[in-house]
């Protein structure tokens, strides 16, 4: 796989429902925090095996110098990078 190339990931589909609906009641919001650098072959892998009960995914990136950001934004359009 060539990371240098813009299209690499455009095989990954994003995820199917979106993260961002309101909490029922007083039950608590749940967020997922990432910590990545380098992940961008990762990502694929893990991202998809979050809950879709989880409310936001935060990617704390670590200066990637592959498409990390690029391939978690794809996958996950509203991810807070």
């Amino acid at each position: 796989m060539n990371l240098s190339h813009p299209d690499h990931f455009q095989s990954y589909a994003p995820l199917e429902s979106s993260r961002l609906h309101l909490p029922i009641g007083n039950a608590p919001r749940v967020s997922v925090v990432v910590p990545a650098k380098n992940e961008a072959l990762n990502l694929p892998h893990v991202l998809p095996l979050i809950p879709g009960w989880v409310d936001e995914i935060i990617l704390v990136d670590g200066n990637s110098t592959d498409d990390t950001v690029a391939v978690a934004r794809k996958l996950v359009p509203d991810i807070v990078v």
